[in-house]
């Protein structure tokens, strides 16, 4: 007997498992775009030197943006220079602590900002190109973007500087797991491209001793990720057509 209601119990759980979540099942049609649909704009884009078409990602999965609400969102330009700037991917609560000693010469950074601002970052690719030779396509999201916390310098107490006297916290953040898909037609080609949105704050780094008082002073700034609710990276996806 407890045998048959063993067997049932693990019949019913199984059952749950494929059964039991039915929207769950539809969330692999729910994230598939076409790209031949009408309220998919499509328009040139001088940035990426491409046609490209443009969505949001929302609870619904990818929502399309007109070439409007895009340009007029992404207007705003920042020079990025990632390969020369100094990544931090570890997230570091570290606040700053002086003990000054009358016997001691400490030396310190204190940071005074002077500007924050938000903008759309470069683009990251996250699929591989693809040339559609069939009737139709698919292109599939593979990677996830990784926005980390950057900064124009690397000594670890110019850094805690910077957090501790920035208008926001900086954070590093990924873009969504989902896979996104995309169909082409036949004769089409592009990848999916990830573009992030960021914080940047600007000022001033100043050097201090605590016998000689200030000693010197330079320009500085960090980048941050901007995290949506859910704690993934904010920002727009967007399909680049190449060339065929």
């Amino acid at each position: 007997m407890k045998k048959k209601v063993t067997l049932l119990i693990a019949v019913f759980v199984v059952f749950l498992m494929v059964f039991g979540n039915p929207s769950k099942g539809f969330a692999v049609e729910q994230y598939t775009i076409n790209l031949s649909d009408s309220n998919v704009e499509k328009f040139y884009d001088e940035e990426q030197g491409a046609v490209i078409a443009p969505f949001k990602a929302s609870e619904h999965g990818l929502v399309p943006v007109s070439k409007d609400e895009y340009e007029k969102t992404t207007e705003i330009k920042e020079n990025e220079d990632l390969e020369n700037e100094f990544v931090v991917s570890e997230e570091s609560n570290d606040e700053l602590e002086f003990k000054p000693y009358a016997d001691v010469d400490l030396r310190y950074w204190r940071y005074k900002e002077k500007s924050a601002t938000k903008y759309y970052g470069d683009p990251i690719k996250v699929s591989a190109t693809i040339k559609c030779t069939t009737s139709s396509c698919r292109v599939d999201k593979q990677t996830q973007a990784t926005v980390s916390k950057s900064y124009s310098v690397n000594a670890s107490s110019e850094i805690q500087a910077i957090n501790y006297g920035a208008s926001f916290n900086f954070t590093s953040a990924k873009s969504y797991s989902t896979t996104y898909s995309f169909t082409l037609k036949k004769g089409q080609s592009g990848y999916i491209a990830f573009k992030p949105y960021k914080r940047k704050s600007t000022g001033t780094l100043t050097q201090y001793s605590t016998m000689h008082g200030k000693i010197s002073s330079k320009s500085a700034y960090g980048r941050s990720a901007i995290k949506m609710k859910t704690g993934e990276a904010d920002g727009y996806y967007t399909f680049v057509f190449t060339k065929k």
